[in-house]
């Protein structure tokens, strides 16, 4: 995992505090990103391209993406 969030992360972040959500669903949240942004860099790198940063991945996102994201979770329980 990067050492340093980037900016899309970092902004994520930023709004989710704003919010005033408590510090456990912060920290869920955060979970929950770090854990798509993994699935989705090797899933990317599937078809040969390489996003280091959440950022980068922005282009892939599609409903089609989201859905097989679903399945996996679902698959995995």
């Amino acid at each position: 995992m990067q050492n340093i969030l980037d900016s899309t992360k970092k902004d994520f972040f930023y709004y989710l505090s704003s919010l005033g959500i408590s510090p456990k669903s912060h920290k869920n949240y955060r979970s929950d990103i770090s854990h798509f942004h993994g699935w989705l860099k090797a899933h990317v790198k599937a078809f040969g391209a390489i996003c280091e940063t959440l950022g980068d991945a922005i282009p892939f996102l599609s409903t089609k993406v989201a859905g097989e994201y679903k399945t996996q979770l679902l698959n995995a329980k």
